[in-house]
């Protein structure tokens, strides 16, 4: 949902999703130039009147160096050095207003010139066909290092309620409201549930699919078995391997073991009723601790039988461990290439792999068209690249364009390969994971 306030010195936009709200200012340079503008000082109330400052972790040297001054609150103050900030820690369903006020003097003495207030309302969680769920991830390591309760221990170190109250700060949403009440619809006699997972190790949600066997109608599992996806039996739950963690839950006799890809990357469940697919659990999530609880993941529940029925039909097919090109043609007989610059109003659902075998001249059909996709723009391209970095990204990528093209891989090597080809373009950015 967008949000403007356009009246005012200060010129608010804001982008709410269910628990993310993007913040952009507009300040007439006139208005700072010469006149010693510090920054922005955010603040957010509720709905309930309770307020909260969002002005970050980044401290004035100054102040922190400065023995004589002992009160906190003006040895950490902090202000927005930005004209874009995010809040992480909006609630879906929730009503916020926030009073942006640009800031003008010295660390220690200043005020504020100009103030403006927006007031926003986040999406509400799983409503409609298709609801995304989000962990904490990366963003919230800062929150549970200062959390006196976790005292910037490993999760794995925490006892009690410190270690469950942990988990539930780290996933957010995304396990208990997401996973856990998806899997929980299938234990009548009536629901079947089909899972295809990359990894699954995490026992509390082997758990939860054990239940789900005795209770459902049908239950089965495709997994990833590759070797090196089997540790050591004597390793601890959650770092047990697939096969492992599957045969001590008792089940290995409902499971397909899947050999025959590098990186099998599924991560769905399609829940079926009466034999009817009808819903489809998907996204970036390993069933494992740091895909639920460490890294920046997310889930996407999907409600649309026709989507289901597409999900289905391709489990139908990994189940009996396919060759990838056989796998490929089912892929595409779900959905065939389209033009992605020019796609008509609908749902498409994209299965891989595709193109197979590969064509003797040229990029496949397909990745030709994300090309095509990329070329067709005018202000932005965000990219990430996790793994390869195929040529012909670099070719199109290493084109100077007057239009910001955003990319973030996986390791700094590769970043820095795909930076020294365009250093003369000064709208492509390119970052490795964290480092920014």
């Amino acid at each position: 949902m967008r949000f403007k306030r356009e009246i005012g010195d200060i010129k608010l936009y804001a982008v709410a999703g269910t628990q993310t709200v993007l913040l952009a200012f507009d300040l007439a340079g006139a208005k700072t130039k010469g006149k010693k503008f510090m920054g922005f000082s955010i603040d957010r109330v509720d709905s309930q009147g309770k307020h909260r400052s969002l002005n970050g972790s980044k401290h004035f040297d100054s102040l922190i160096n400065d023995a004589l001054i002992t009160d906190p609150k003006v040895k950490f103050a902090s202000l927005v050095q930005s004209f874009f900030w995010k809040d992480y820690l909006a609630d879906p369903g929730e009503t916020y207003t926030y009073t942006v006020q640009a800031i003008f003097g010295t660390a220690l003495t200043h005020s504020a010139k100009f103030t403006n207030t927006i007031t926003v309302t986040t999406e509400v969680l799983n409503e409609g066909k298709h609801s995304v769920y989000f962990n904490y991830g990366v963003t919230g390591s800062q929150g549970y290092a200062s959390n006196p309760e976790f005292g910037n221990k490993k999760v794995k170190d925490l006892k009690g309620a410190a270690y469950q109250h942990a988990l539930d700060y780290l996933s957010r949403e995304l396990y208990n409201d997401g996973l856990l009440k998806f899997v929980a619809q299938a234990k009548t006699p009536k629901h079947s549930l089909y899972c295809a997972f990359y990894e699954i190790q995490w026992p509390d949600f082997i758990k939860e699919l054990k239940d789900v066997k005795s209770k459902a109608k049908d239950m089965q599992i495709v997994f990833s078995d590759e070797p090196d996806q089997n540790k050591d039996i004597s390793a601890p739950p959650h770092e047990k391997g697939n096969r492992t963690s599957l045969k001590d839950a008792g089940l290995l006799s409902v499971s397909h073991p899947r050999t025959k890809a590098n990186q099998p990357h599924n991560k769905f469940m399609v829940l079926c009723k009466d034999d009817v697919p009808i819903e489809v659990w998907t996204g970036s999530t390993n069933i494992t601790i740091s895909g639920i609880f460490g890294q920046c993941n997310t889930g996407h529940w999907i409600k649309d039988a026709d989507i289901a029925k597409k999900y289905k039909t391709y489990w139908d097919t990994l189940k009996d461990n396919p060759d990838m090109g056989d796998l490929a043609a089912v892929s595409q007989a779900i959905q065939p290439d389209v033009d992605l610059a020019a796609l008509a109003d609908g749902t498409y659902v994209f299965f891989s792999p595709r193109d197979l075998p590969n064509p003797k001249k040229g990029a496949p059909k397909q990745l030709m068209s994300y090309i095509d996709l990329i070329e067709s723009a005018s202000n932005l391209v965000c990219m990430i690249f996790p793994f390869n970095y195929d040529d012909v990204f670099k070719t199109v990528y290493d084109e100077n364009k007057d239009y910001l093209r955003m990319l973030i891989f996986e390791k700094q090597a590769a970043a820095q390969a795909a930076k020294s080809k365009a250093d003369s373009d000064p709208d492509l950015l390119v970052t490795a994971g964290a480092v920014l």
